[in-house]
């Protein structure tokens, strides 16, 4: 009887051994993947945040060429006329 008491709480402090190992292990587990999940969310954000970096020099490029050429347009018309008046003479 005494050795099968034995038997029966060796076999008990294993379980809890196994379980406490699993708890750490799943723990373990749980951490890197929430590591994982938050570095993936972070590379997210910078990946919109260089989109949208990209968009607004791409917009402020636009708006400096139309500003350019408005600019330039009456120095062509200019030159256009005095071609012509040129041309004419």
């Amino acid at each position: 009887m005494e050795q099968y008491e034995k038997e029966i709480s060796g076999a008990k402090n294993l379980r809890k051994e196994i379980i406490s190992k699993a708890k750490n292990e799943a723990e373990s587990m749980l951490n890197e993947t929430n590591r994982m999940i938050e570095n993936t969310i972070r590379q997210i954000r910078e990946s919109q945040a260089e989109k949208e970096k990209t968009k607004e020099a791409r917009q402020k490029l636009d708006e400096f060429r139309q500003a350019v050429a408005e600019e330039i347009k009456p120095v062509e018309i200019a030159s256009e006329e005095k071609v012509i008046r040129l041309t004419r003479e």
